[in-house]
């Protein structure tokens, strides 16, 4: 099982986190806003855009992916206490950039917490396994699985599980160079 789940975590490389986070959420206010967003340039080809969760906490939410992992806000729907609100993240903070992004949705009308039964994990390609296991050891998070190192199809691969305020599933993993 660890097998085909590093393998798919492996197939799924096309972003990271090129390093720690340096910004609060409460620091990151230049998101663009819907209304400055309309015009996207051309994009050549499908791709799969971002996840979409359900957080019941958005504060909680951006200091964990904000302040934690190091992600920055390229699009912001909604302010502080607006009964909606979504905030789009990567790691570059272009918007337009040719990675995967994750969008933190809030519904304040929302009165079950949500639940992650149809959604496996996020995972996320790092730099710094054990740095940023650490960061979240320290932020009060649980870590569900601790950094260990596996092979796959001949590459080392190490990988951790933590889970977010949200109660969701985030695997880290960070390539091991061969030479």
């Amino acid at each position: 099982m660890i097998r085909a789940i590093a393998t798919l975590g492996i197939a799924l490389l096309l972003g990271g986190c090129d390093s720690p986070p340096s910004n609060t959420p409460e620091q990151e206010t230049s998101a663009p806003t819907a209304q400055s967003a309309m015009s996207a340039p051309e994009v050549p080809s499908s791709a799969v855009m971002f996840p979409a969760i359900n957080v019941p906490d958005m504060r909680a939410a951006e200091a964990f992916y904000i302040g934690i992992m190091g992600m920055k806000p390229t699009l912001r729907i909604g302010e502080e206490g607006d009964a909606h609100q979504e905030v789009t993240l990567n790691f570059s903070g272009e918007m337009y950039a040719s990675e995967a992004s994750l969008v933190l949705n809030f519904e304040a009308s929302r009165t079950e917490p949500p639940v992650f039964d149809g959604l496996s994990r996020i995972a996320f390609r790092v730099p710094d396994l054990d740095g940023l296991v650490a960061r979240i050891r320290a932020a009060g998070h649980k870590v569900l699985a601790e950094p260990r190192t596996i092979e796959v199809k001949g590459s080392g691969i190490k990988l951790a599980f933590v889970e977010d305020p949200n109660g969701a599933r985030v695997e880290l993993i960070q390539l091991i160079s061969n030479g």
